[in-house]
């Protein structure tokens, strides 16, 4: 079966979030670090650890209703390629967008987020979009990509997941396709 670059929905054998009245903790601002240990399931972890892999860092993001994202990637370093697993609550009919730069010599905007996590924002008029899609908890996701979320009439909480190999080297897209391809929905 084909898989797209962007976004794929994974379906995992057992429980993922320890407790989910947990996620209410998460509600109280934008950004938050989520430690793993206490939100991810044993049994998760230890899915991840059987296919070679690793939490590097888990956060959560939780959007107000109407809200766009500026378009961006989730790393300071360019090229780099940085996959994650994002859980979904909420947000109904929001989705997820990825883009193609149109000049690469126009820089983009170094920034951190108030916990410190690094990103770069793309000006909004150097961009064309290649997919679009609804985001369903939990999937595959391209960060590596320029892309944002927009929200209409639904709050929204993501926990995004960065997975890496073991000896914390970033994992490329393509290759988690083929990591967790017996999840692939």
């Amino acid at each position: 079966m084909s898989r797209n670059l962007y976004c794929n929905p994974l379906n995992f054998p057992c429980k993922i979030i320890t407790n989910e009245m947990l996620l209410s903790s998460l509600k109280t601002r934008y950004i938050n670090y989520v430690p793993a240990k206490i939100f991810l399931t044993t049994e998760f972890l230890q899915i991840l650890d059987s296919k070679g892999c690793k939490v590097l860092h888990l956060e959560s993001f939780y959007s107000q209703e109407h809200y766009v994202q500026p378009i961006h990637i989730d790393s300071l370093v360019n090229k780099r390629q940085e996959t994650k697993i994002n859980f979904v609550w909420g947000g109904e009919n929001s989705i997820m967008n990825w883009y193609e730069i149109i000049d690469d010599s126009i820089e983009p905007v170094l920034e951190l987020t108030p916990i410190g996590t690094p990103y770069q924002i793309y000006p909004a008029s150097n961009h064309k979009l290649v997919h679009s899609e609804a985001i369903h908890s939990p999937s595959l996701v391209n960060t590596s990509v320029p892309h944002n979320i927009v929200n209409f009439s639904e709050k929204r909480l993501c926990l995004s997941l960065l997975v890496v190999k073991k000896d914390n080297n970033y994992m490329p897209y393509k290759e988690a396709l083929e990591v967790f391809s017996e999840y692939l929905i």
